[in-house]
């Protein structure tokens, strides 16, 4: 074949691998354009749906977090209040409120247990104290402030110091015949009231109260947080414990005269010609003229009291006061409404006036 004819196939073939190339080129183009044209558009419309999607989600978070801040609202408003906690500063500054309430007997110690040596232990007790947002009163005790009372002692003052978490109010003059002292156990502060004498951990708050005379010392649990009687009827058990709550509010006499008992407990001081402590009482006006009733021996029913001057007046001998409630017959009483409550007052037995509660 002559070369010339040969070199123009050659040149034919060229030309059309050539051609076939480039379309294929093209066709790929073609397709990588039109692939990327669809990619993208599927991009931009991932990227809508992305956002309408977040702008979905950040609409249901808003409300996941209202629904969440209102349940949580809900949960707040429905929780119980907690506890006050015992408040040793304010105790020390005759802030009773952290305290304040109905407190009983858990437990006692005392020396002296025959056939036993130290301070024995036993649960029970039937003691209370009631305890005001400034007084804290008891069977044998009232404390005001840093004033102290017990018995048949003089009004005493108390210095405190802090142990082992708890607050003691000790007598600022231990030499009287009956030592005494009181102390705030805060829960979680240290105790020792086992025969053991090994340390314990409060497990809630306590109010121990020692006394000299074989040691004794109370320990008080709270009961109530209520201190006040809640019952419009004369409870004799608190007013033996100091309680005067349940009298509170305005009694006459058939004859109109007026006794006003107010909400105010007190401690008296000592004053002259006084010849024995007056604890506590509750303030109360007779016909406008100030006086106290303060506590006396629970017997038959009711309460032997005695009606005296005021804390701030000088102490001087008082007039007989018999608390009666009603239901209780009083033995001395020609004229006697037994189905009420009832206050006895007068320098004799035999020539009361008698009080009925009028609110």
């Amino acid at each position: 074949m002559p070369r010339k004819k040969i070199l123009y196939i050659a040149v034919s073939i060229l030309s059309l691998l050539t051609l076939t190339a480039c379309g294929n080129q093209s066709e790929k183009e073609k397709v990588s354009s039109s692939s990327k044209q669809k990619t993208s558009k599927v991009a931009k419309s991932t990227k809508k749906h992305s956002n309408k999607t977040s702008e979905s989600n950040a609409v249901d978070t808003t409300e996941e977090t209202t629904v969440a801040e209102s349940q949580s609202s809900a949960t707040k408003s429905s929780e119980k209040p907690v506890a006050k906690t015992m408040d040793l500063s304010q105790i020390k500054d005759g802030n009773y409120t952290s305290i304040r309430g109905t407190w009983h007997q858990i437990r006692y110690g005392r020396n002296h247990v025959p056939g036993k040596t130290g301070v024995q232990w036993e649960d029970g007790g039937d003691a209370k104290l009631y305890v005001f947002e400034d007084v804290l009163v008891g069977k044998e005790l009232a404390m005001s402030k840093r004033a102290f009372a017990s018995g048949n002692d003089i009004t005493q003052s108390l210095v405190f110091s802090e142990e082992n978490g708890s607050l003691v109010g000790s007598l600022a003059d231990p030499s009287v015949v009956r030592n005494m002292s009181i102390t705030f156990y805060p829960k979680g502060s240290v105790t020792k009231f086992n025969n053991e004498g090994t340390p314990e951990t409060a497990s809630q708050d306590l109010i121990a109260v020692w006394t000299s005379g074989n040691s004794y010392t109370q320990v008080f649990a709270l009961e109530s947080s209520n201190a006040d009687s809640n019952g419009a009827d004369v409870n004799v058990e608190q007013i033996a414990n100091n309680n005067f709550t349940s009298l509170v509010g305005t009694w006459k006499t058939k004859a109109g005269k007026t006794l006003v008992v107010e909400n105010s407990l007190a401690i008296r001081e000592a004053g002259p010609g006084q010849n024995h402590a007056v604890p506590a009482g509750v303030n109360v006006t007779i016909d406008g003229n100030p006086e106290m009733i303060s506590n006396g021996e629970l017997s038959n029913g009711y309460i032997k009291a005695v009606l005296g001057t005021r804390m701030d007046q000088p102490a001087a001998g008082g007039a007989g006061a018999f608390i009666v409630p009603k239901g209780v017959s009083f033995e001395y009483a020609t004229d006697d409404d037994t189905s009420k409550d009832r206050i006895f007052m007068g320098q004799s037995v035999d020539s009361k006036d008698v009080y009925y509660r009028v609110d």
